[in-house]
């Protein structure tokens, strides 16, 4: 049987007593234990709606957003978090910066060169591409801005207009797209993304990302 140490075991204790509501009967652990992952959703699945805003409180404290829940649990247990978070999203109980650092945190995006018709008058196609590894619940409403430029042009967005659309679901989801001639060779590409949420007219938090240099397929000068 495995033995548990003090600290953790402490910590445990916490989480049970944050759980029932018995808080003032436990002592904070000393020294620079972290909280386990499993033993806190262990602890917020058999606790009532109270006890699991305690140990949202908790892990929010120790950690600063509920959002790390997706970096430091197991990934055995990643199902369970993924599930956990997107129904407190869809019940509109995460902070803006809890909903800013899972876009951070589960979203990708990257340049991808489509195979088109025209690349023989030496025409290229790009799709800029939000790789979401976070089931999103629906009503997941975001704004975004983007520039893609071949070369090295400076990139530049308007962080007033854009784009909007729910982005509910996992997987790919196409943000933005490119087409021209004129870069024959093998050039790279870089993107520049600004996302945000807008809650009652205002900007709850924002984001940007840089994407690439992306080097591109070999293409002929066109005819």
């Amino acid at each position: 049987m495995r033995r548990i140490g003090g600290r953790r075991f402490a910590l445990v204790a916490l989480l049970v007593a944050l759980a029932t509501g018995t808080r003032a009967d436990v002592s904070e652990p000393s020294g620079d234990a972290r909280i386990d992952v499993r033993a806190w959703l262990d602890a917020y699945r058999a606790a009532d709606e109270a006890g699991r805003e305690r140990l949202r409180q908790r892990w929010a404290a120790a950690e600063g957003t509920c959002a790390t829940l997706l970096r430091r649990c197991h990934p055995a247990d990643r199902a369970a978090v993924e599930a956990l978070l997107a129904d407190l999203w869809r019940q509109g109980r995460l902070s803006p910066g809890d909903r800013a650092a899972i876009v951070r945190i589960a979203v990708t995006p990257r340049i991808v060169e489509r195979d088109g018709g025209d690349a023989v008058r030496g025409h290229r196609e790009l799709v800029l591409r939000a790789e979401r590894r976070f089931p999103f619940p629906p009503e997941t409403w975001l704004e975004w801005s983007y520039d893609i430029a071949v070369g090295g042009r400076p990139l530049r967005v308007d962080p007033a207009g854009g784009n909007s659309c729910d982005w509910e679901g996992a997987g790919p989801l196409d943000i933005g797209s490119f087409g021209g001639s004129g870069h024959p060779g093998t050039p790279a590409a870089q993107a520049l993304i600004e996302v945000r949420e807008v809650v009652a007219g205002k900007v709850a938090w924002r984001h940007t990302w840089e994407v690439g240099p992306t080097r591109l397929s070999p293409l002929p000068p066109g005819r």
